[in-house]
């Protein structure tokens, strides 16, 4: 912004999943953002960096599963409008807020033993989740697509979202992957793979066909 066979035809020939009421406004972002203390601690934590599997062309293996009904896909849906609303908003407490605690660790926080000084750590995470001016409406990061919705055997659910954002690849259209956690009717994200069928080192520009 924001895993693994469903496979990269299954993903391209699926029907796109309307989200004509998913909002991307900053005035819809009404998560209550994550505590520097916490966010601080899980950074602090070492965890090592996710080995995705890759299939034979190189890509992402993402794993198979059935398609999400309606009622999966719910709080899915919302937890995504919080997403990009948030992250229009520049309220990256908020963003993360929508995250496991390993999906921060997996995702920003991953380190192979290096060590920091804690309070350096909790300065540098206070300014990083102070939130900023509200994008300008051209500027929006948005949705084109849930590109599809799959349920798996864990009850955890995947989706790939066809987006936009100015500040990434040049605006140029790209595919995200988001697996998601429910608990309690609420979902959060457990995994984040930018662009799954690229995995270049310019993010979002070579995509397989």
């Amino acid at each position: 912004m924001l895993a693994l066979p469903l496979s990269g035809a299954f993903a391209q020939e699926a029907s796109p999943i309307a989200v004509t009421t998913i909002s991307v406004d900053p005035a819809t972002c009404t998560t209550e953002g994550i505590s520097t203390d916490i966010a601080a601690e899980l950074l602090s934590t070492p965890v090592a960096e996710p080995e995705l599997p890759l299939t034979d062309a190189g890509i992402v293996a993402l794993p198979t599963g059935v398609p999400s009904t309606e009622a999966e896909l719910a709080p899915v849906l919302l937890a995504i409008e919080q997403l990009w609303s948030c992250n229009n908003a520049r309220d990256k407490a908020a963003v993360y807020a929508n995250f496991t605690d390993q999906a921060i660790q997996e995702t920003i926080g991953f380190t192979e033993g290096s060590s920091w000084d804690q309070a350096d750590l909790r300065a540098d995470v206070a300014a990083a989740l102070t939130p900023g001016d509200p994008r300008a409406a051209e500027e929006w990061a948005l949705i084109s697509a849930i590109v599809s919705a799959t349920t798996y055997e864990d009850g955890q659910i995947g989706v790939l979202i066809l987006n936009t954002d100015p500040l990434v690849a040049n605006g140029a259209e790209v595919q995200d992957y988001f697996k998601f956690v429910i608990e309690d009717g609420v979902a959060k994200v457990s995994q984040v793979i930018l662009d799954p069928y690229d995995l270049t080192p310019i993010y979002g520009f070579n995509k397989a066909a």
